[in-house]
Order: structure tokens, then sequence, then C-alpha cells
């Protein structure tokens, strides 16, 4: 890992960018329901082709096990089950042959599968640092799920870049740390948060209706 860089860890309605955002709602219900979902689905013409989940630094020097073991474990093989591609984002100094990071950067939990992307970034935001953006377009992704690490460092700033680059943007709370009040300056950016069962609920509902 480059020494020069070290994570540390209005009521209103709007549509912005076709998502159904309410910032009240969320520090109200804290995370979005299935029922949510789907209206942003709707509002946004989005279905589980078009969404994509992005895997942040989930990395020994990074993550909390035990999220990592829940991503690993329950997230990524609920997607895989839908088709929706795992995206595995790090910020690495020591990779081998196949980009995978290792060593004190090694994966934590996690075991990207042979036929998805590993993605090596150079800055916080996977946006700026790597060529995900144009990985994602490529497939016609509208909407990116986040997970991993760290929540105020990593996942914000991705976050932050995907809305500006006009992506949907949806945070599972139970696949990052303990995130504060930069839930609220993403909410308030457009960004969405909810639970991952209720967001693979929503889908479950795209695909049989």
């Amino acid at each position: 890992m480059s020494d020069n860089f070290r994570c540390r860890s209005h009521p209103k309605v709007d549509i912005i960018k076709g998502v159904l955002y309410n910032a009240p709602m969320l520090r109200d219900k804290k995370n979005l329901s299935a029922g949510d979902l789907i209206k942003l689905f709707q509002a946004a013409s989005i279905g589980p082709a078009n969404c994509a989940h992005l895997a942040i630094d989930i990395q020994k020097c990074f993550a909390i096990k035990e999220t990592a073991r829940h991503i690993a474990n329950n997230i990524t093989p609920a997607f895989r089950k839908h088709s929706i591609p795992n995206y595995w984002v790090h910020l690495s100094d020591h990779v081998d042959e196949n980009n995978i990071p290792i060593g004190v950067d090694a994966f934590c939990e996690v075991s990207p599968l042979p036929e998805e992307k590993v993605v090596r970034k150079t800055t916080a935001s996977a946006f700026k640092g790597s060529n995900i953006d144009k990985l994602l377009k490529e497939k016609n992704i509208k909407l990116v799920v986040i997970t991993g690490f760290a929540f105020n460092c990593c996942v914000k700033a991705t976050a932050e870049d995907a809305i500006k680059n006009n992506y949907n943007v949806v945070i599972l709370t139970d696949g990052v740390e303990q995130y504060g009040p930069a839930k609220f300056e993403l909410a308030a950016k457009g960004a969405t948060f909810a639970n991952s069962n209720e967001f693979i609920k929503a889908i479950q509902h795209k695909i049989t209706a």
C-alpha cells in the first residue's frame, strides 16, 4: 500500500438522475424497503441486467472480518444467483500475475470467481483511479450496488463519483461498516441505502413481475 494514501477509518421529494430520492425518509427509515426499491427501479427503468455490485477494498488492511464474511457468504452469492456481476475493486501495491492483491493487501474472506472482474484502482474513488466506468458502460449498467471499506473514505468517494457519472447508487448497509454522518451527506447527493435482503427481494420482484 502506498505510504501517501491510506484510508481512515430539507424535507423534499425529487427525481434526481431518474432516482427516487428522499433524504428525510432515509433519516427516518434508515434503510429503504423492497417496496421503495421497486419504485426506484420503475422510476429509472432498471432491471437486474442493468445492475452491478462494486465490492470496494475488501482487503485485510481495511476490512472488518465479520462484515467481509457476510459479503462473501451471503451478498455476493445472491448477486451471482440473479446474474448481477460482482466487480472486486482494490487498492494495492502488491498483486500477483492475475492482478489479485497479495500479502498485507490480500482479500479478506472473499474469493472472486475466475470469470469475475478484479479491478485495481490507484485513488480512493474507483471512478478516478481505475477503468471501472468503462467496464460498467460496456455492460449498460445503470445502477451500482456498493459494499466494502472504508465507508468514510473509499466507499464514499466511489459513491459520489458514481452519482456524478450518472449511475444510480444503492449502498448496502449490511455490507459496510459503521458510517456516521457521511451517510446523510451521500443521501443528500442522491445515494440510497438498503439492507441486502430488501434489495434482493426487489430484484426478485422485477424478475417475476
